[in-house]
């Protein structure tokens, strides 16, 4: 035989042992995955593992997996995921290929279900996921949801497509996330009445810290939201331009913060421009350790663990109020609404300094501890106008009298002051004075208790 030949025909048995070797090892690399996810599911009794089967072959294999989801015991009637809820199977069709390592996950659904989601899906899957993986363990899963429209009694509602990805590694030390709509619509017959809203578009990446906590950044955005109602005399136009909300955390000397900034444009109400609303708001010197035991016992994660004792909840909640007030937090927001009339402002801003356990049950040590403001403005006209636009034509006259006797008597008791065009109220508490409008104020006497 021709040596060429024979060199050809081993190169290729080579290449197909090796193909077949890396296929056995990412095979192994997955089945490794997947029961490591198996295990570490014993953690959360609500979402146990009831059936399982894996078929393997060298390059691919099949799991078939069902989860029970309930807390059978150890809870009372008044957790939220008490008893036994039902049962959810999985079919993970699983690649071994060495260069395109992936897992396709279908739910499996009983007939009952699925002639239901066929009424609403037609011949489309109601949800697709594929995840690829690397041999290191990271994945990125990909979900779809097709666009669907449902109609019943009168109402419909039409959802355009949702995709989204999830990208992390083995150890899940940080998550990649992004998601997209193309908006929906409900209508309303009976009640003459729509909402719609446009595309959706959100983004977070966050990474985990050494307390347990996720911290980093994520965006949201919104194309536009419509509100229409027709059914009274008087029709709700309400139509809200592009959104976008940010975040951001992070931690520092075991300290955590987070800021939230938002926008929302070209606010109008029954063809009258509103105008613009602006959102900043932000929190420091949070301490991580004590927000992630409150995690631990009240969040999802206490949740699953199917943990039911109130008691030994309530202790560590206040044992960690405690631990977050010892490192005196500060909280401030500010809102802005700039309107053809003028800025309307709402700010607030408080800070504990050293607050113990008995300053808490005490009003009066309690003030002495904190450094607190409330401000707010809004344009007389904006209100006068709102009214105009909203109140039946008949009700219109009596209810700008209502809100002018109510200005009058809130400038009389100083709880607000008036320049003819602006409403203004300033509420301060520091070094235990309390201060409204520039005078001394006693809370109480909003309670009728002095």
């Amino acid at each position: 035989m021709n040596k060429t030949v024979v060199y050809a025909i081993g190169a290729v048995a080579l290449l197909g042992a090796g193909y077949a070797g890396a296929s056995w090892y990412a095979g192994n690399q997955i089945a490794t995955a997947l029961d490591a996810n198996a295990t570490a599911l014993r953690e959360f009794p609500a979402i146990k593992i009831v059936k399982r089967d894996v078929q393997n072959n060298v390059f691919g294999a099949v799991e078939n997996v069902t989860y029970q989801i309930g807390c059978e015991t150890s809870v009372d009637a008044s957790h939220p995921l008490h008893g036994t809820l039902g049962t959810l199977t999985l079919k993970n069709t699983i690649s071994h290929h060495p260069f395109n390592l992936a897992i396709d996950t279908a739910i499996q659904y009983d007939e009952k279900t699925k002639a239901a989601l066929a009424k609403i899906f037609k011949d489309q899957q109601p949800l697709s996921i594929h995840t690829k993986l690397d041999l290191s363990g990271g994945f990125r899963t990909q979900l779809a949801v097709p666009a669907f429209k449902v109609d019943d009694a009168g109402t419909s509602l039409t959802s355009q497509a949702l995709t989204a990805t999830i990208q992390s590694d083995r150890d899940l030390s940080f998550f990649d996330t992004t998601l997209k709509q193309g908006g929906i619509e409900v209508l309303a017959a009976e009640q003459k009445s729509k909402l719609a809203t446009g595309a959706l578009d959100y983004q977070s990446k966050v990474k985990k810290t050494a307390e347990g906590l996720y911290i980093g950044s994520d965006n949201l955005k919104l194309a536009s939201v419509l509100v229409l109602n027709t059914q009274h005399e008087k029709p709700l136009d309400l139509r809200i331009g592009a959104t976008e909300f940010s975040s951001e955390t992070g931690l520092e000397a075991g300290l955590l913060r987070g800021s939230v900034k938002g926008q929302v444009n070209d606010m109008a109400l029954n063809n009258q421009k509103i105008g613009s609303l602006n959102l900043d708001a932000a929190v420091v010197n949070l301490n991580a350790k004590a927000i992630q035991a409150i995690n631990q016992v009240s969040g999802v994660k206490g949740m699953l663990q199917c943990k039911s004792d109130p008691a030994a909840q309530m202790k560590v909640l206040q044992e960690q109020a405690q631990a977050l007030l010892d490192t005196d937090p500060k909280y401030s927001q500010k809102i802005s609404l700039k309107t053809p009339e003028g800025e309307s402002v709402l700010a607030f801003h408080l800070q504990g300094k050293g607050i113990t356990k008995a300053d808490l049950a005490s009003p009066d040590l309690l003030r002495n501890k904190l450094d607190a403001s409330l401000s707010m403005q809004v344009p007389k006209a904006l209100i006068e106008r709102l009214i105009t636009d909203l109140a039946q034509a008949e009700a219109v006259e009596s209810s700008l009298a209502s809100f002018q006797q109510s200005l009058g008597m809130g400038v009389e008791q100083g709880f607000v002051v008036s320049d003819g065009k602006l409403i203004k109220a300033n509420f301060t508490v520091q070094q235990g004075q309390t201060v409204l409008n520039g005078k001394p104020f006693d809370p109480m006497q909003l309670m009728g208790q002095r």
